[in-house]
């Protein structure tokens, strides 16, 4: 019974083989079973870090999608297709929480500065 589940394994991931591949060489219809097979998971994936289904999640699949088919010439390289999609939004995850706190930090920055008191031209000279 081992034997028909890695034979069964092989044949998917030769597959996913041969789906990256034509979608390397352009090919739309093959991108478009890629995107159905892997956005439920990737998705459900990003709730795991962003608790719902926010903008940001939405987001988030989006660009990464979008970068698979900008970078799909160098997808024959990738050996585990989903743990690649999985580190990809992963890393977008946590750039987007960096910026955000980043955003924050600037805006306190920013409340507590036009909190002080304006100096007066005759008190800078």
């Amino acid at each position: 019974m081992e034997h028909s589940d890695n034979t069964s394994t092989d044949k998917t991931i030769l597959e996913e083989r041969v789906l990256l591949q034509q979608i390397a060489e352009g090919s739309r219809s093959g991108f478009a079973i890629l995107h159905q097979r892997y956005h439920p998971k990737l998705y459900q994936y990003i709730l795991t870090f962003t608790g719902d289904a926010s903008v940001d999640a939405k987001e988030i699949l989006q660009e990464t999608f979008i970068s698979i088919w900008e970078k799909r010439q160098n997808l024959f390289t990738i050996q585990d297709f989903e743990a690649y999609m999985r580190k990809s939004v992963k890393n977008r995850i946590l750039n987007k929480l960096k910026h955000q706190e980043f955003q924050q930090r600037l805006c306190k920055a920013v409340q507590d500065r036009s909190q002080k008191p304006v100096p007066q031209v005759d008190e800078l000279m």
